[in-house]
């Protein structure tokens, strides 16, 4: 396909669940956020961008779709991941690049995301100690502190 070189009207945008179809000009635009970025890359249309690191394409595809079906879905869709349209576009680096940013998502869910939903439940008084004691993630290997 060829890249679409009209300008995406951001107002008539709506972030969607799932896969669809290259919009017409004038008509509405309904696409998932790697699309939209796609669009507004200049690129052809397609939910994978060439100008978006691998890694962060598949955490915005797993948040797009995550949002699920529906008006309320989509406003909600729109409303966080619209902004960030502009912000994905050249971020693919190298393969390395990419792999560190895959153990970024890794360390934050483990350190922040998890501890932050415990901490709402009963298992966080015992648990919340523990995953403030693990060391950053970077990588596959486990790291141990040992007592000198």
């Amino acid at each position: 396909m060829k890249a679409m070189t009209t300008s995406v009207d951001i107002e008539r945008l709506v972030l969607k669940y799932g896969s669809h179809k290259e919009p017409v000009s004038g008509g509405p635009i309904e696409a998932c956020f790697n699309e939209a970025v796609s669009l507004r890359a200049g690129e052809p249309w397609s939910d994978n961008p060439a100008c978006v690191c691998p890694t962060i394409r598949a955490v915005t595809m797993r948040f797009n779709d995550r949002c699920g079906s529906g008006d309320a879905a989509d406003e909600r869709r729109t409303r966080i991941l619209a902004p960030l349209e502009l912000v994905v576009i050249g971020t693919r680096g190298s393969k390395e690049l990419a792999h560190r940013r895959s153990w970024l998502g890794v360390d934050w869910s483990w350190r922040a995301a998890l501890p932050r939903i415990l901490s709402v439940t009963s298992l966080g008084e015992a648990w919340l100690p523990r995953f403030a004691a693990i060391a950053p993630i970077v990588d596959g290997f486990v790291y141990v502190a040992v007592p000198s």
